[in-house]
């Protein structure tokens, strides 16, 4: 088994904007009332102008200077946890 990087890197950012539209649809918030994203994603470099233009499409707003990402490099992969590795690091 393998995965292929090429199309993870294509669907899955589209696949998580349409998740938290969804999400934040359902509890009837705005996606300019959220303060700060984190986002579960190896870097930057998965957030291209397409997918910003995605986000703001569907979410009515720009996540880009409110935005933190998975840093595999800087503590290692934790799976699941990682959001919370995140929420730790925001906080602090």
């Amino acid at each position: 088994m393998a995965q292929d990087i090429a199309r993870v890197s294509r669907h899955a950012p589209v696949h998580l904007v349409d998740g938290l539209a969804a999400m934040l649809a359902n509890a009837d918030i705005a996606g300019a009332d959220i303060g700060h994203f984190l986002l579960g994603i190896p870097g930057r470099h998965f957030i291209s102008e397409p997918i910003t233009a995605h986000f703001l499409a569907t979410l009515a707003t720009d996540p880009r200077d409110r935005m933190d990402f998975t840093r595999v490099d800087d503590f290692g992969y934790c799976g699941g946890a990682t959001m919370l590795v995140q929420f730790d690091r925001l906080m602090r």
